[in-house]
């Protein structure tokens, strides 16, 4: 319902000649002025309020139109200039408005607000920009989970691209220290193959089922945003820098060397295990981090159910240990586990011993450091991040529950049942209600 049971309820009666607004309380039928209202405590009060004194209230006190209006939980009989009217006034204190009409003379509204559900296939519908064609009030809740959904998956992508930036910064880097350089097939199967498809399919997620009781952050240099960024930033750093560590205490390494013939090409440069050490490990962190960005917490979809973004992921794990598991072909194209019979014609391995074929122990030493990254990005992301969010939100549910029952049990005996009344009678409180109702109700 939008009141509590023992909430003290006043309707504006009239304006006075003076321009005030004279109240009639609900229960007691007694007139309340404009000095015994702000008297009152405004945590047990709740305010009605005709169109028709609406109007007259902003025309002759917008002083008082502007004090009242979030106090004011029920609007009634209102024609489509007070509708307006109302929403106008939310919309200038920088309140978010929402407006649901069944068409007609709610047009205007519908167009005001911020967001304007059109409960009919009517003309309404072509001013809201979205249309219940059941005519059923839960098209609020589908419009804020859709809208919250979208929020998330925005920040998703947010997060993921500027990973993306950052780790291909940490390559040119590492690339720069160790004077090398990623042959051009490796950087055109990060960009156009990795970072397009994930970066495409990460936001194709759908809204959660049920409405969360919290809305995801909308801050890009918030806590929950940069926990997560940062978390995964050092994660990913401190298993390229580990993947370097296994990398030089091999027995079998030698650091790469180069001959002058090998200068004047950009492969050249690329054909060596450190260059290989910053192909797999940094592109496989991309897909992790996509992985853990997928993740829906309160406001997607669970993670599988993005269907795309799962075809994208698998495709390019398995692409992925195929070229550190199988010396091939594809594998020499990427100047991955090269051997002389495996290159293709034109294309001669450049460095003195005329390989990058790296043993099959360490080949699965590597395809375990990346599944290793993979689970502790995602665990990451799941229990400490978001897990960390929802303990927080249902943290402060009860705390807002404990008050809410504490008050009640306190009024228990001094609980009075509102009056039948008319058509427009205010609705009784759920017993189930965790918190003190918002918004209003414009009949």
């Amino acid at each position: 319902g939008l009141v509590f049971e023992d909430t003290r309820i006043l309707i504006a009666n009239t304006i006075t000649a003076n321009n005030d607004v004279e109240w009639l309380d609900w229960d007691t039928e007694q007139i309340v002025t404009l000095d015994m209202l702000r008297d009152v405590d405004p945590d047990n009060l709740e305010l009605a309020v005709s169109g028709e004194v609406w109007l007259k209230m902003v025309k002759n006190r917008p002083d008082l139109a502007q004090e009242f209006a979030p106090k004011i939980r029920v609007f009634g009989r209102c024609t489509p200039i007070a509708k307006v009217s109302i929403i106008d006034m939310f919309n200038k204190e920088g309140n978010v408005t929402l407006m649901c009409g069944d068409g007609g003379n709610d047009c205007g509204a519908l167009k005001t607000a911020h967001v304007g559900i059109a409960m009919s296939e009517a003309e309404a519908s072509m001013v809201a920009p979205f249309t219940a064609t059941e005519k059923n009030l839960t098209a609020v809740v589908d419009v804020l989970k859709e809208g919250r959904c979208a929020l998330a998956s925005a920040f998703a992508s947010y997060k993921f691209m500027l990973m993306v930036g950052l780790t291909h910064n940490v390559v040119q880097f590492a690339a720069a220290y160790f004077r090398l350089t990623l042959s051009p097939l490796t950087w055109a199967l990060h960009d156009g193959g990795w970072v397009l498809s994930l970066a495409f399919s990460l936001p194709l997620a759908k809204a959660s089922r049920k409405l969360a009781p919290s809305r995801p952050t909308s801050s890009l240099l918030g806590s929950h945003t940069m926990h997560s960024f940062l978390g995964v930033l050092i994660i990913n750093v401190t298993f390229l820098v580990a993947a370097f560590f296994v990398l030089f205490g091999q027995s079998w390494f030698q650091c790469r060397k180069w001959e002058n013939s090998f200068m004047g090409t950009a492969w050249g440069l690329g054909d060596n295990y450190e260059s290989t050490i910053l192909f797999l490990i940094p592109g496989y962190q991309l897909m992790a981090t996509a992985a853990a960005y997928n993740f829906g917490f309160a406001h997607r979809a669970s993670w599988g159910t993005n269907l795309a973004f799962v075809f994208f992921f698998v495709f390019w794990t398995i692409l992925q240990l195929y070229i550190i598991l199988v010396p091939s072909e594809l594998s020499c194209l990427l100047s991955v586990n090269c051997q002389e019979e495996n290159t293709i014609l034109g294309m001669e391995i450049s460095n003195v011993y005329n390989t990058t074929l790296m043993p099959l122990d360490f080949r699965w030493k590597l395809v375990g450091l990346l599944l290793a990254n993979l689970v502790v990005v995602c665990g990451w992301e799941y229990f400490v991040v978001n897990g960390g969010e929802m303990r927080r939100t249902r943290r402060r549910c009860e705390e807002v529950d404990g008050a809410w029952k504490l008050h009640h049990h306190q009024d228990e005996e001094q609980r009075r049942p509102l009056k039948p009344g008319s058509s427009d009678q205010l609705l009784s409180s759920s017993p189930s209600s965790s918190r003190k109702r918002s918004g209003a109700q414009i009949v």
